[in-house]
C-alpha cells in the first residue's frame, strides 16, 4: 500500500479518536456547556455507549478506507495478457479472461455480439448467398431470420473460409 494510503488512514484513525476524547472530555469537564452556556449533564454511561458508538463507526470506516484503497492500488497493478490465447496471467497461472473476471472481479460474465462483428457476419452471408437479406426478408422467414436465429443465440459457428458453408441460403 502506498503511503499516501497509509496517511489517509492514519488520519481518519486519528480523527475517530479524538471525537471519543472530546465524548469523554465533555463529559468530564462540560465542555459543551462552557462553550454554549447550556446546561448538558452527560453521565459516565452515556459517555461510553456513545463513545463505543462512534469506536465502531470509525472501525467500520477505516476498514473500508482500507478495503476500497488496496483494491484500487491492486487494480492498477499491470495486467499481462496473451498476445494470441488473450489469456490473463493471474497469480502465476494463464486463465480465461471471464474466468479473471469472475475471480478477480467478482464479475458474472455473459456473451453478446457487436453491432460491427453482427454486420461483418451479415455481410459474409450475404456474399455468399449472393443477394442480400433484407429486413423485409424476415417476414418471409429467409436469410434474414436464419442470420438472428444463428447470431442471436450466440451459437458458437466453426470459422470457415466462407460464413455461408455453415448456413444454407434460402432464396
Amino acid at each position: 500500500m502506498k503511503r499516501l494510503h497509509v496517511a489517509i488512514l492514519a488520519g481518519q484513525a486519528l480523527s475517530f479518536a479524538l471525537i471519543i476524547i472530546f465524548i469523554f472530555a465533555n463529559q468530564k469537564f462540560d465542555l459543551i456547556e462552557s462553550i454554549s452556556g447550556t446546561n448538558t449533564d452527560v453521565s459516565l454511561q452515556t459517555a461510553r455507549i456513545s463513545a463505543c458508538l462512534v469506536g465502531i463507526v470509525g472501525v467500520m470506516s477505516i476498514w473500508l478506507t482500507w478495503h476500497y484503497s488496496s483494491k484500487s492500488y491492486r487494480m492498477k497493478e499491470m495486467l499481462v495478457v496473451c498476445a494470441w490465447t488473450h489469456r490473463v496471467k493471474s497469480n502465476g497461472e494463464w486463465i480465461t479472461f471471464d474466468k479473471f473476471l469472475s475471480q478477480q472481479h467478482g464479475y458474472a460474465v455473459s456473451h453478446g455480439l457487436s453491432d460491427s462483428k453482427k454486420l461483418e457476419l451479415q455481410k459474409e452471408i450475404e456474399e455468399g448467398c449472393g443477394r442480400p437479406i433484407s429486413d423485409s426478408d424476415s417476414n418471409n422467414s429467409t436469410d434474414s431470420e436464419l442470420l438472428q436465429t444463428k447470431l442471436g443465440e450466440g451459437l458458437a459457428l466453426s470459422k470457415p473460409k466462407n460464413l455461408s458453408q455453415n448456413l444454407e441460403c434460402r432464396h
